[in-house]
């Protein structure tokens, strides 16, 4: 049966985390005769350019469409409707769905994606007004602070989808 879904939005690391397994990596160096793990006393650690980004404290969101299955606007766990909202997340956006699926019709047509085939979600950090207590972003009406990433996954659900 086809029905809107979660589409799990990647894992971000943080510093200290990439810090620690690009070490790791650099160190590691096989496994001896009795499954212990050898590490390079002196290791050649790479460079390795990133792009750091601030934390905006809000929750994680984001709005889904398919051809067949439609709009949905989603949190990181579950499919949200007016009454089954996260934050007022879904009574917010439900309303602008001619906006967002015109966001995501563009991002269709520019990476030439078959949306009667893919779905694709749009990812931001709904924040503001009774989100979070006591960040920067606290007094501001709640509003929707787009991710520069989207995810295309298929119409129809798989195991190994991520």
């Amino acid at each position: 049966m086809k029905r809107k879904r979660v589409i799990a939005y990647r894992s971000i690391d943080q510093f200290e985390g990439v810090c620690r397994n690009v070490q790791h990596a650099a160190r590691y160096m096989g496994q001896d005769e009795n499954d212990e793990a050898i590490y390079d006393p002196n290791p050649k650690y790479p460079v390795v350019i990133g792009k750091a980004t601030e934390k905006i404290h809000g929750t994680n969101a984001g709005v889904c469409f398919n051809e067949e299955l439609g709009f949905w606007v989603q949190s990181k766990t579950a499919v949200l409707e007016i009454g089954k909202d996260n934050a007022g997340c879904a009574f917010a956006n439900t309303p602008l769905e001619p906006q967002w699926v015109e966001i995501i019709r563009s991002l269709a047509d520019e990476y030439d994606i078959d949306l009667k085939k893919k779905i694709i979600a749009v990812y931001f950090e709904w924040c503001g007004q009774g989100i979070q207590k006591s960040t920067a972003v606290a007094g501001l009406e709640k509003r929707a602070m787009i991710f520069s990433y989207f995810k295309v996954a298929p119409k129809e659900h798989s195991e190994d989808e991520a």
